[in-house]
């Protein structure tokens, strides 16, 4: 063996003028979009959105939930399931990469590590032996060692003729069957799994998205074209023997018994096909969720389907092959807003039941309600005082009494069309209302709301901040807009400020004499309003991605909800240089973010539910900690890890990443790094001998170090 090489690093951190604050996760209210299901003993496991859902299905019959974890890998929530061992799972992360699961207690699940796989897309893992294949669209069919599974390695990979994108993969023995999309189905010799080799293809008139395979027949989910059976028993020359069109997209395919298919449907639901005589298959039965189903699992005669906007629902299957629907564990749908009362929040989005949560313990949300109407789209919920009212798009705004939370009453719908936000000020309220501008809305008599007035703001009213008797509107394009709505019943306009060429103005908060503007593409903007009726930009800083809302957080900080780079905070004390002081990367994309009082923040993250986070500003040089902050990197790499030890006073979300010499990203690993991390230990094992660039980003600072790797 070579001799190990050892790298110590000390690098010492002094403070700066730049405001430093503490990010953590307190609690979390919805799941997301279900993606995935997958039973294992007597256990259903569910993704949604970025969690892990686990439920005790003993009974088949019922769904007991049991318990959920995080993967917190942006934009990569859990779209399959694999057994590695007695103790581990391997998860497909979507946009992420992979993730490693300890499931040995079900009740606790712990996701043990997460590995981003850059410019893929994770969508299927299957796994054979002490290998993992991994289906990841553009970037083909990696293989995985994960003979070590707190160790896992890329080994070898295969890229199918045309770059294809690989949607789906079952192994037997040394053959990986692969769905290759767009250019139909490959089988591939993995004997050795660092150099897999094509043996035979077969090409179909449909996209190829997942298989399964039994004995000598390989059954294919063919999207438009429904299930394709393939006779596989001479592998360099399969052959098509049946098909039957479900009059859906088939998405997915698994086996209720050697005779019966189950699929996955997409907007068609779930069907179960009778494959008793592959060269004629025919349709049985099937159930048509609310919305588009993406997986299904099978225990007995009982089938989970993973539906987007219906959640779980769970199908038996009679002796006919009819589907009746038992019950549907709901998981949630895209989050758009969310509201915040007296120990509750709310929350709303995409074709999904809005529902209350207790959040009298933050770090526990129990939902107490679901309303009964449904609305197609709330992109925001105003809760005041003991009443609630949902800016529903197109359904208008409908009025909630909540004087009992558990127990909404819907008392009137006011009718501006397009609503996508409200503002309460005693008895008016003020609704953005898109393209239509901003009206206002008598409510002394909740159960009849009267419009009194609506004002074309000229551009896309999104948000709305009231100062005395101003209204500042951030208007898409036109930017900011200042109103006097001195008379609710004759709004006029005061003054526009144009930030840029291109605005596209969607967050906006006002303290004292400042305006702090999210112009998405343009970045974080602060305006003097001094003078309403002559504002004027006096500073400005570039996102760190798209932003989609603003708050003044007090103590000179403003958080933004920014899409990608989920909840970021900005120091501005002096407006003229605004500084980025820490982001908090979230399970999808940030849309909003409110105060709920004590520091306390709820977060609308889309895919991934609501995050309940703390922000809190931290005077560095009063923390009771050794005057020397800084980062020990301590490496000693051969098939191993590099181990980074912290002497961090706060805690920080941080990212470990590791660049080859010519400037490609080969691993990143996001992290919290503070007082109580001991270490971080990143594998290497799975990377080739030579010179690594270590960055180590917190907060805002970055840390480098020359790192060697020596197999």
């Amino acid at each position: 063996m070579k001799k190990l090489l050892s790298v110590v690093l000390v690098l010492v951190v002094a403070g700066t003028a730049t405001a430093q604050v503490s990010m953590d996760i307190v609690g979390r209210a919805e799941y997301g979009p279900a993606y995935v299901t997958y039973v294992d003993g007597n256990y259903l496991y569910v993704g949604a959105g970025d969690a892990l859902l686990v439920f005790d299905v003993t009974q088949p019959d019922t769904m007991v939930f049991v318990s959920s974890t995080y993967f917190n890998s942006p934009l990569g929530g859990p779209h399959s399931f694999s057994r590695i061992n007695d103790e581990y799972f391997i998860a497909a992360l979507y946009d992420y990469g992979y993730g490693i699961v300890n499931v040995s207690d079900p009740a606790h699940p712990r996701v043990e590590n997460i590995y981003q796989v850059e410019n893929g897309r994770a969508l299927w893992v299957y796994v054979s032996g002490n290998y993992a294949y991994l289906a990841d669209a553009p970037r083909g069919l990696l293989i995985i060692d994960v003979s070590d599974p707190q160790n896992p390695s890329i080994v070898g990979s295969y890229n199918p003729e045309g770059d294809a994108l690989v949607a789906g993969v079952f192994v037997v023995d040394t053959l990986a069957y692969v769905a290759a999309v767009d250019s139909g189905f490959r089988i591939v010799n993995v004997a050795d799994p660092h150099n897999p080799v094509e043996v035979g293809s077969i090409v179909l008139s449909d996209e190829v998205v997942s298989l399964v395979v039994r004995d000598t027949l390989a059954y294919l989910a063919n999207a438009h074209d429904g299930l394709t059976i393939i006779n596989v028993a001479d592998p360099t020359s399969p052959q098509l023997v049946g098909s039957v069109d479900t009059d859906g997209y088939t998405w997915d395919v698994t086996m209720l018994n050697d005779t019966i298919a189950v699929l996955a449907d997409w907007s068609k639901g779930i069907k179960t096909v009778n494959v008793a005589d592959a060269t004629a298959p025919t349709i049985l039965g099937s159930y048509d969720t609310p919305g588009t189903t993406w997986r299904v699992a099978v225990k007995g005669n009982y089938i989970y389907g993973a539906d987007k906007r219906g959640g779980v629902p769970l199908c038996e299957m009679d002796s006919t092959g009819a589907l009746t629907l038992i019950s549907t564990y709901t998981t949630g749908n895209w989050i758009w807003g969310v509201g915040i009362g007296n120990n509750v929040i709310a929350t709303g989005g995409n074709t999904v039941p809005t529902s209350i949560y207790d959040v009298s313990d933050p770090s526990n949300p129990t939902k107490i309600a679901t309303l009964m109407e449904n609305y197609r789209f709330v992109w925001d919920i105003n809760i005041s005082d003991t009443l609630m009212f949902l800016s529903a798009n197109a359904d208008g705004v409908p009025i909630y009494n909540i004087a009992d939370p558990a127990n909404p009453v819907l008392l009137a719908i006011a009718d501006p069309t397009r609503a996508q936000y409200t503002l309460r000020d005693g008895n008016i309220l003020y609704v953005a209302i898109g393209t239509h501008g901003v009206s206002t809305v008598d409510i002394s008599d909740p159960t009849n709301p009267v419009t009194l007035y609506t004002f074309d703001t000229g551009s896309n009213a999104f948000r709305l901040e009231l100062k005395d008797t101003l209204l500042f509107v951030a208007d898409k394009s036109d930017g900011m807009v200042i109103l006097n709505v001195a008379n609710p019943d004759s709004i006029t306009l005061v003054s526009i400020l144009t930030m840029t060429s291109d605005d596209d103005a969607y967050g906006i908060a006002v303290h004292d004499t400042f305006a702090y503007i999210g112009n998405w593409d343009a970045g974080l903007f602060v305006a003097s309003i001094a003078d309403p009726a002559n504002p004027y930009v006096i500073g400005s800083i570039p996102a760190q991605y798209r932003v989609r809302d603003t708050r003044y957080a007090g103590s000179d900080l403003v958080v933004t909800a920014e899409e990608d780079s989920g909840v970021c905070v900005y120091d501005v004390s002096d407006p003229t240089n605004i500084q980025f002081v820490t982001k908090m990367l979230l399970g999808d994309w940030a849309w909003e973010i409110k105060p709920m009082g004590n520091g306390l923040y709820a977060v609308a993250a889309r895919g991934a539910g609501i995050y309940i986070i703390r922000i809190t500003p931290v005077d560095v040089e009063e923390e009771n900690a050794p005057s020397t902050r800084g980062v020990l990197l301590t490496s000693a790499v051969a098939r191993g890890r590099i181990n980074v030890k912290f002497y961090y006073p706060v805690e920080r979300p941080a990212t470990a990443q590791l660049y080859s010499v010519d400037g490609r990203l080969v691993k990143s690993i996001p992290f919290m790094a503070g007082p109580n991390t001991p270490q971080l230990s990143i594998p290497v094992a799975d990377m080739a001998s030579g010179i690594y660039i270590l960055r180590i980003s917190i907060g805002d600072r970055d840390i480098t170090q020359k790192i060697s790797v020596v197999r």
